[in-house]
């Protein structure tokens, strides 16, 4: 009789596998596309660079900004004999209490740089356009690369279940085979052949499904996720004439 301490361990681990299973995400090409820009570390990089861009751009351009600063000083004197005298440092004797208050204000404007300004600014500006450019076509390439790992996951997917319909036909083959040679209608020699062509088919359909799991690894790889946790959606396109065909090569 099986433990029933054993029970909320086995409901647990049930409960885990479902929930792994439902949580799958299922990608189309545009949601892997649109998953890679957002999580792929090449982008997330590009776009660190260009904020980092950016922002030394903008500690450049600082100095020649108009700088307002203001101060302000009080010192009081009084009639300790401690005192010190704040022009000489020196002890002083001083018998009456003064009071001292200075305010400032103060205004600096770049006027002229003799162009230098100028031509950093240009430099700075053409370094943040090319940090934009760099984005651009680090989002451009992920995404296409999300979209082929799309395709290759569906292409795989097929081909796993023609391998996998071929091996049915090949099983079929050799149960026939038996029955025809206990009808004595084949030799030993044709069951060992349809044994053999039912382990090449074998073969050939554990290489379609690491072929399956493989594009799977990649895709999730583009989209920054676990294996696991994602599914594709949607069949491998067809086309359905000639012209269609040519226009994919």
């Amino acid at each position: 009789m099986p433990d029933p301490r054993l029970a909320p361990l086995v409901v647990c681990l049930v409960c885990c596998a479902a929930a792994s299973t439902a949580e799958a995400l299922h990608l189309d090409a545009d949601e892997a596309a649109r998953l890679a820009r957002e999580r792929s570390e090449l982008v997330l990089a590009a776009r660190g660079e260009a904020a980092a861009i950016r922002s030394d751009s903008r500690a450049a351009d600082a100095f020649a900004w108009p700088a307002l600063s203001a101060h302000a000083r009080y010192t009081h004197i009084g009639d300790s004999p401690d005192a010190i005298d704040p022009t000489t440092g020196a002890p002083s004797q001083v018998i009456t209490s003064d009071e001292y208050y200075r305010t400032g204000v103060e205004l600096r404007q770049l006027l002229w740089s003799f162009g230098r300004h100028d031509a950093a600014a240009e430099r700075r500006a053409a370094d943040v356009q090319r940090a934009g450019s760099q984005i651009e076509r680090a989002e451009r390439d992920i995404a296409y690369n999300a979209r082929l790992a799309v395709e290759a996951v569906r292409l795989a997917r097929a081909r796993l279940a023609v391998a996998a319909d071929r091996l049915e036909q090949r099983r079929g083959e050799l149960d026939d085979a038996r029955e025809r040679r206990a009808a004595g209608t084949v030799t030993d020699l044709d069951i060992r052949q349809s044994r053999l062509r039912v382990l090449a088919a074998l073969d050939q359909h554990d290489e379609a499904e690491r072929a399956r799991r493989v594009a799977l690894l990649d895709l999730a790889a583009a989209v920054a996720m676990e294996a696991d946790a994602i599914a594709v959606s949607g069949e491998l396109a067809r086309p359905e004439t000639i012209t269609e065909l040519f226009a994919t090569v």
